[in-house]
């Protein structure tokens, strides 16, 4: 009869040994929906592969609840649509949680996206970086019951009710990479929109963002019109910066009011508010812009020259009742610190700006004085003023050092810090969404 003692000693010892005959297979004791999950982190490729490892795993990869098919996976285009006309019938009914889907060719893609969408998926990422050319997608509206997260990158939505997400009632992020498109975004249910690096098209056309619950918003670095952005009341976030690649710019005078027939600026015929409108209810604000933007296209479709100096426009302009930080390029020093003071003087709860000065372009050049303006103070609530400037922009830090104690801004509340690069700071969409998330 064994001791108990060396009862307890067996009962201790580990599962495996290293290289002996005990050796265990932990993996497979997983039940099989925990297996599947595991797997759907793998290319699909991959996953298809462990059915040899033992008879347990045989037919599991046929319930991943993931598909995920990349060009990177395979050497041709032939050998990937080899793999997906065999990989696909041979999967099981199960809702799809995942679809992650790249091709050669633009034109394998569709067919693609109507499989995920029959299973349900939840999230579903288009990326045809590689692709020779654009996927078209010229079908009617997007239709899904559970999709919760769309990102596209190469994708070429023209001619198309693509972007109408209407028929997505669970449809909650939306983003957009180097995408082409010639339609409104329209949504109820988004509550974070991306449009970075993407084209609209024809370059004479203004899009609508319809998508009155959005939390978050991410416009960077795009070409053609600025999209009209439509109230949005839940907005806290926002990130726009405005590049050289938009329409909007003067060729003659940085402050878009050169005159001339044949400036870009002559393209635009918005009546209205373009951006300011949209973002007069965020909390959180950035707003950068390359020299060149032509200014009056963050207001209400008049110079920024103009509505500056006549109070009846300055009444009809969007206050910023909840904005407690904001970031501002060099864009906001031109004509006399216009917009810096209209931002000071319509923003009665702001807690911190910062302010980035980057560029060597001469802002600072205006007529008249800056100090002439009607006198106001700036939000009794602002904690702090950060301002970043470049070596090279001595000049210009005096400048705005001066209009912010003329505001009634007290010097210990501004913070002054010497950049070494002029490359401003990168918004970060995805921590955005999960600040949100929580």
């Amino acid at each position: 009869m064994p001791r108990r003692g060396s009862e307890n000693q067996a009962n201790k010892r580990p599962a495996t040994t290293a290289g002996g005959d005990d050796d265990e297979d932990r993996l497979s004791a997983l039940p099989d929906p925990l297996l599947q999950h595991v797997l759907s982190f793998l290319p699909s490729r991959l996953a298809v592969r462990t059915c040899a490892l033992a008879r347990r795993w045989r037919h599991q990869w046929k319930s991943v609840p993931a598909v995920r098919v990349k060009c990177s996976d395979f050497a041709n285009n032939n050998l990937l649509r080899c793999f997906v006309n065999h990989f696909l019938p041979l999967r099981d009914r199960a809702p799809l949680r995942e679809c992650d889907i790249g091709a050669y060719n633009g034109r394998d893609i569709p067919p693609l996206i109507l499989y995920a969408l029959l299973f349900r998926v939840q999230v579903l990422r288009v990326d045809l970086t590689i692709a020779g050319n654009y996927a078209q997608l010229r079908n009617g509206n997007l239709v899904s019951e559970q999709l919760v997260r769309l990102e596209l990158k190469c994708v070429q939505l023209e001619e198309s009710h693509f972007l109408d997400f209407s028929s997505c009632p669970k449809l909650e992020v939306v983003k957009m990479d180097c995408c082409a498109y010639d339609s409104d975004i329209l949504s109820q249910s988004l509550r974070h929109l991306s449009i970075t690096g993407c084209t609209l098209i024809p370059d004479n056309t203004c899009a609508r963002i319809f998508t009155p619950r959005l939390i978050s918003l991410e416009l960077a670095d795009n070409y053609g019109l600025t999209p009209v952005l439509e109230c949005m009341p839940p907005l806290a976030t926002a990130f726009v910066r405005l590049g050289n690649g938009c329409s909007e710019y003067c060729l003659n005078s940085y402050y878009g009011d050169c005159g001339s027939d044949d400036c870009n600026e002559a393209m635009v015929h918005s009546d209205g508010s373009v951006l300011l409108d949209g973002l007069s209810n965020a909390t959180n604000l950035e707003l950068i812009a390359d020299p060149i933007v032509c200014l009056h296209r963050w207001f209400k479709g008049m110079p920024l020259l103009y509505i500056v100096h006549f109070p009846k426009d300055l009444k009809k302009s969007p206050s910023f009742g909840k904005l407690k930080t904001l970031l501002l390029s060099e864009w906001c020093f031109a004509d006399k610190f216009g917009a810096l003071m209209y931002f000071l003087q319509h923003s009665p709860v702001l807690e911190k700006l910062s302010l980035e000065l980057t560029t060597s372009e001469s802002l600072f050049e205006t007529h008249g004085s800056c100090y002439q303006r009607e006198p106001f103070l700036a939000s009794k609530h602002l904690k702090v003023v950060e301002v970043k400037y470049h070596e090279d922009e001595v000049f210009a830090l005096a400048e705005v050092l001066k209009i912010l104690i003329t505001c009634g801004v007290p010097s210990k509340k501004i913070i002054i810090e010497s950049m070494t690069s002029r490359i401003s700071h990168r918004f970060n969409f995805e921590q955005t969404v999960k600040q949100f998330s929580h």
